[in-house]
């Protein structure tokens, strides 16, 4: 029986395959194809752009498919970078499997009373907090104010009774002496100059991982037992040295591996005291037995990607 596939076809199929495998939970690339090709597959993938923007600091598309609305950075080479999802009809929920992991965060300290996220993208974990632990205070600072408006206008995430939206550099934030102490930090920022953007915007991203920033963000922690968690992609040729850097800095240090990505949530403590895997997970069942977002996320999964030292 003769395929139904053109030749044309039969040839982009190994790249097609290529093209659709997810790298990381919130960095999917549809690479090494032609522009038609790419603009295919991530229509496919993400749906129909409702909106698309170039500021100074990104190329920021919004599709949508279905009920998922996506946030994505376009690459100078034309590749889609996945930042944000939301559900329309439940955008409280974590659609992406790296802003679940991070939340592994509160079997090291359950009580969060105030908490920082540095790079806003679509806000689905400013959203998680505020539906889910509403009597945590959450502190969002992003530099794009692009960034700022399509958070608010197409995924709804504004400021509220409990939180406030920051639109500031991080490195200028939390280097102030006199601003607020929080209980956990969460370094998400992912900063990719457009085409003809800043190449220097690397740089600026580079500056919130260097050891003497570190100790400075460790000055904004409540003590005892304040956290800092980053989101790490395994295969950058920069994160060994990331993780060097956190490791001069806090006493203890553990890595996850987000199954199914290149993703590892990286949760720094200012607590000297180590706790081993089966801890982990004793507490994970723990708080999925009382905590519906806790199993909603899947936290026993989670910790099921703890690497041992």
């Amino acid at each position: 029986m003769k395929s139904g596939l053109s030749e044309p076809v039969k040839k982009a199929l190994p790249a097609l395959i290529a093209a659709a495998i997810l790298l990381a939970g919130n960095v999917l690339l549809v690479t090494r194809l032609p522009a038609w090709q790419r603009a295919t597959e991530a229509d496919r993938l993400h749906g129909k752009i409702i909106h698309e923007t170039v500021s100074d600091y990104a190329h920021i598309r919004v599709r949508d498919r279905g009920l998922l609305r996506s946030l994505l950075f376009v690459e100078s080479d034309g590749s889609e970078l996945l930042q944000s999802r939301i559900n329309l009809q439940a955008p409280e929920r974590l659609e992406l499997r790296y802003s679940r992991a991070v939340f592994s965060s509160f079997l090291l300290r359950e009580q969060q009373s105030r908490v920082l996220i540095v790079g806003l993208g679509g806000g689905g974990m400013v959203r998680f907090l505020n539906a889910t632990m509403p009597e945590i205070q959450v502190d969002a600072v992003e530099i794009d104010p692009a960034v700022v408006a399509i958070a608010a206008e197409y995924f709804g995430t504004r400021n509220g009774p409990r939180s406030t939206i920051h639109t500031a550099d991080a490195f200028v934030y939390l280097r102030q002496t006199d601003g607020p102490k929080y209980d956990a930090i969460y370094m998400d920022a992912f900063l990719r100059p457009p085409a003809e953007g800043d190449p220097g915007l690397q740089e600026k991203a580079q500056r919130l991982k260097t050891a003497d920033f570190l100790r400075e963000i460790r000055a904004r922690l409540n003590e005892p037992g304040g956290l800092v968690v980053f989101n790490l992609i395994d295969w950058e040729t920069t994160t060994p040295a990331d993780l060097a850097s956190i490791r001069e800095v806090f006493p203890s240090v553990y890595e996850f591996a987000v199954a199914g990505t290149g993703n590892l949530a990286v949760i720094a403590s200012t607590d000297p005291h180590r706790i081993s895997p089966a801890e982990w997970k004793s507490r994970a069942a723990r708080l999925e037995a009382t905590a519906p977002w806790a199993a909603a996320i899947e936290l026993g999964k989670i910790v099921d990607g703890l690497r041992e030292e």
